[in-house]
């Protein structure tokens, strides 16, 4: 777990690595990629702090409701991203 927050003042949680907060997530992931190369996990979620939506429509193309929707594919569940697929 990676904390972000602006003051260092700001608690993170226990264990957690604190980074600058510039970059955004792909600051992060990056980060973590490159300090952990040789030793990545065969499975790794990267995610943001809140809960993702459902309703992906693609970049540049709006919902119904005049949005870019959620990040994850309509009938996919965030949790369907935390188990590794099955190998035949």
């Amino acid at each position: 777990v990676y904390c972000k927050g602006g003051a260092s003042s700001q608690r993170c949680a226990e264990g957690a690595v604190r980074l600058p907060n510039v970059g955004r997530e792909a600051h992060t992931f990056l980060y973590h990629i490159v300090k952990n190369y040789d030793r990545l996990a065969d499975w790794t979620v990267f995610s943001q702090a809140g809960a993702p939506s459902e309703g992906y429509t693609g970049q540049g193309r709006h919902d119904h409701r005049g949005s870019f929707g959620g990040h994850l594919l309509t009938g996919v569940r965030f949790e369907d991203y935390l188990v590794h697929p099955q190998r035949p």
